[in-house]
């Protein structure tokens, strides 16, 4: 078996579309757990799978979502173009290495490190 393979497979899936989402309930939202899942997302894409851009697409409505994706460097792209009924209305985001703000990766790492 070539245990290379698998990371190989998940390169070539990340580099072409690559995908990550999460809906937290309510009683969890504002604890900081979005922030630092994506954070983390980002700092692996760009540093151990060679991602040129992470793409997010966000309820405008959304505020704490937006502010966060913000403060991680995403910057809007357009108004969602696809086809999924239930992110009609949704707006488009991205982040790339050289806008991505790492401080905040560390901030949270730091601050999790601590709960523990």
């Amino acid at each position: 078996m070539n245990s290379s393979a698998p990371a190989a497979s998940l390169r070539r899936l990340i580099n072409t579309s690559g995908k990550h989402g999460f809906c937290f309930v309510p009683g969890f939202w504002g604890a900081g757990i979005g922030s630092e899942v994506t954070s983390a997302l980002i700092a692996a894409a760009f540093s151990s799978l060679g991602a040129l851009r992470v793409v997010g697409i966000v309820d405008p409505t959304n505020h704490a979502s937006l502010s966060m994706i913000k403060r991680l460097g995403f910057a809007f792209v357009e108004k969602y173009k696809g086809t999924t009924p239930w992110q009609q209305g949704h707006h488009v985001y991205s982040v790339e290495p050289h806008t991505h703000n790492p401080a905040v990766h560390r901030t949270l790492r730091d601050k999790a490190a601590q709960r523990r």
